[in-house]
């Protein structure tokens, strides 16, 4: 449960505490972004891997998985259609099915990027597959990961930027972007024509309630476009072309080109092509600002625009107001710590005026700036808050010595620097963690990184219009409607969904050979079924037979593991069973045969009683909560690791005297060349039968082969107990290839008492 501990005393402060019943998790899943674009239509296949947290690969894990289907339009595609209805359609699962991962920890998803017919080719939509991965390990734990593929009718996007703060005494700076549609970067060229825009007579306001309630809009599918709005400089049309320029952009999608133009509204349209040859397009509208001319260059009702909404206590801050009416005034206030540093009219007969205010250090924190214009019986009311930063209360925080590739059990010492704002060490506290970063995937664990206790200007002032829409009022109605829910019961599930009986379904093998899910008896021993083959166990040696059961037949000889006792020299079955199997080309046989050979005897086994086993697995390596730095700001850390192996997050938060604060956040990997995890249940009952699975990876260079042992002892007093357990054969072998791993496994049954 959740757990909560309190401070007493004036500004007493509470955190809480999760206590949870876990096992650490031991890997994690990632989804990578297609290699190649993909197209609609087509197979699309996305690679995935499973990496355990010591960098260990995850082999033989069985993957399930399915995949969403949701639509999206451009970014700019609002403002290219603004008259219509944005797209509405519902997420569709399309695909599902499993695989398991290779040997290194590999996997593939493909399926096929179905499209929806519903929209149309010349919006440009964009297709969004969501693949949802789940992987289970040998072990049985499970993990997840979720990767977004987005396929559209061309394979690449393009996008324009530019600062909102545009002078026509500056080259104006446009900003392209290339991307694929999973936004990784494509190399692309095509051409940027800029229109200005044809502006309207005068300024027109917007219809009442316009700016909160755009009102309904067109059907998705109306592509023919109304008459433009005069009150909307989206809708405006395209004019002359003010300037048009080729592009290319480089390796990283990115290309930056400057235009000289003069004052006025613009729009930007962009031109280029897929690999495929398929037209990519993409526009941007802005504003170029005259700040010598009295009238505003834009016919809309009201502006303020500023170069930056942030300020330094020693910078003056600038910002502009403006209207494309012939005659308008605006009142303009700064509001700080709720009292007016200024309050002024805008001059009479001026379409345009500036604003300017000194930044001073008890500034910090930030301002606000209101400006209130009415004209037309509409209200414009606009507030936008100035920023400005305690950047003097910042520490930098940065690694003098770090180890990010540990030994379990080994000793280390790392060293933190601690900086001012002015680049100067300084002497200050800090407070550090190292645990393993795996518990991340219950409850992520962050500390702050700043003190959350200077003041932030928030403006109580509030400015409001009265006049406003008032929609229709109901009187009455509400007229009831009776419906009824079709509802299907089913007293037992259909035969085609659960089966008609309680029999145990074969898997289907290789040449029409059933195995059926548990075993029948024969004799006095048990039975494993084996297709049209049945091999019987009895305890006594016996010779062997032939018979027939269940239309099959029967071979006596010992249990399956004293079948070995039937072998030859050379390991192999009996000719007398070898005969009665089909010797050779019997896919049971071969089962079988391959079965016996690795039941074969091992051979001499590395001796494990000189291994130790790791016992230190704490989920923390240290928590520090005071350590001092030097005269020379550093920070020095001395700890033994844990013998755990996997990821380790830190974290450190430093403060000094004057609450100036720094973070800093890194990882560390402890592993081995040979690694060995168990899986051990949380708890066991007895007369539990159970599987103990252990995994063992290979992170060398090379092959490496070795014994891997299960011993079980008496927690209190340490004498073996594998017999009581049934741990009959505690040594296994193993032979791993180089980054790779490989899962084993031990069957014991919990003794009474």
């Amino acid at each position: 449960g959740q757990m909560s501990i309190s401070g007493d005393g004036r500004g007493g402060r509470q955190t809480h505490v999760t206590v949870e019943e876990y096992k650490r998790p031991k890997f994690s899943v990632a989804l990578e972004a297609p290699k190649e674009a993909a197209k609609l239509g087509e197979k699309v296949s996305v690679a995935g891997k499973a990496t355990a947290y010591t960098g260990a690969t995850i082999g033989g894990a069985k993957v399930s998985w399915r995949v969403v289907r949701n639509v999206r339009l451009p970014l700019w595609w609002g403002s290219a259609f603004w008259w219509r209805r944005p797209i509405e359609h519902a997420a569709q699962e399309i695909a599902h099915g499993t695989t398991n991962t290779k040997d290194d920890g590999g996997f593939a998803v493909e399926f096929v990027a179905k499209l929806d017919s519903a929209v149309s080719e010349k919006d440009e939509p964009i297709f969004s597959f969501s693949v949802f991965a789940d992987v289970t390990d040998t072990t049985g734990e499970t993990r997840s990961a979720q990767r977004l593929v987005n396929v559209g009718y061309t394979a690449l996007q393009a996008s324009l930027d530019a600062d909102e703060w545009q002078v026509a005494k500056k080259p104006v700076e446009l900003r392209v972007l290339t991307q694929s549609l999973d936004g990784e970067p494509r190399a692309a060229e095509g051409v940027i024509k800029i229109h200005k825009l044809r502006q309207p007579a005068q300024v027109v306001r917007a219809k009442l309630g316009d700016e909160e309630n755009p009102g309904p809009r067109a059907s998705f599918a109306a592509d023919k476009a109304p008459k433009p709005d005069p009150a909307k400089p989206e809708s405006w049309e395209l004019g002359e072309v003010a300037v048009e320029r080729a592009f290319k952009t480089g390796g990283d999608g990115k290309a930056a080109l400057n235009f000289q133009l003069g004052a006025g509204p613009y729009r930007a349209m962009l031109e280029t092509k897929d690999q495929f040859g398929k037209k990519v397009s993409a526009q941007l509208q802005f504003n170029v600002l005259n700040l010598d001319g009295k009238p505003l260059a834009v016919r809309i009702p009201n502006l303020v625009a500023a170069p930056k909404w942030e300020a330094e206590p020693g910078e003056e801050f600038t910002a502009l107001w403006g209207t494309g009416y012939d005659s308008a005034r605006a009142f303009i206030e700064i509001e700080h710590r709720g009292k007016m540093m200024q309050a002024f009219w805008t001059t009479a007969g001026q379409g345009q005026q500036e604003v300017r205010q000194a930044v001073t250090e008890a500034m910090r924190g930030g301002f606000t700036l209101h400006v209130t214009m009415v004209r037309e019986n509409r209200a414009y009311l606009t507030s936008h808050e100035i920023v400005v930063p305690w950047s003097n209360k910042e520490l930098k925080v940065k690694w003098e010595h770090f180890t990010s590739k540990l030994e379990p059990a080994a000793k280390e010492t790392w060293t933190a620097i601690i900086t001012g704002p002015d680049a100067k060490k300084t002497v200050a506290e800090m407070v550090a963690t190292l645990y393993d970063q795996s518990l991340d995937a219950y409850l992520p664990h962050a500390w702050q990184r700043a003190f959350n206790v200077f003041r932030r200007d928030d403006s109580r002032m509030e400015m409001k219009f009265e006049n406003g829409v008032k929609g229709f009022e109901g009187l009455t109605g509400n007229w009831d409607v009776d419906f009824a829910a079709p509802v299907i019961k089913y007293r037992r599930f259909p035969d085609e969904s659960a089966g008609s009986d309680m029999m145990p379904r074969p898997w289907k093998m290789p040449g029409n050979f059933n195995v059926f899910t548990g075993g029948g008896t024969s004799g006095n021993g048990r039975a494993f079924g084996l297709g049209s083959y049945q091999l019987g166990a009895r305890l006594a040696d016996a010779p062997v037979t032939a018979g027939n059961r269940s239309g099959g037949t029967a071979i006596s000889a010992n249990a399956i593991d004293a079948l070995l006792a039937g072998t030859g020299a050379n390991g192999l079955l009996a000719p007398g069973i070898a005969s009665l199997m089909g010797a050779g080309t019997d896919p049971t046989f071969q089962l079988v045969q391959r079965g016996l050979a690795q039941k074969r005897p091992l051979p001499a086994a590395p001796d494990l009683s000189k291994v130790s086993a790791r016992k230190n697995l704490n989920e923390t390596a240290f928590f520090f909560p005071h350590l001092l730095a030097r005269e020379d700001g550093s920070v020095a850390m001395e700890f033994t690791m844990p013998e755990a192996l996997t990821t380790w997050k830190f974290m450190g938060f430093a403060h000094d005297r004057d609450l100036r604060a720094g973070f800093i956040e890194d990882k560390a990997i402890a592993a081995k060349d040979i690694m060995v995890q168990p899986n051990a249940p949380r708890f066991l009952r007895e007369g539990d039968a159970l599987e103990f699975t252990v995994k063992v990876s290979n992170q060398s260079a090379t092959r490496q082969q070795g014994s891997v042992r299960l011993a079980l002892a008496d927690a209190r007093t340490g004498k073996a107990v594998d017999a009581q357990f049934e741990n009959a054969q505690t040594d296994l072998s193993f032979d791993i290839a180089a980054s790779e791993s490989k899962s084993f496994s031990w069957k014991l049954k919990v003794p009474d008492g």
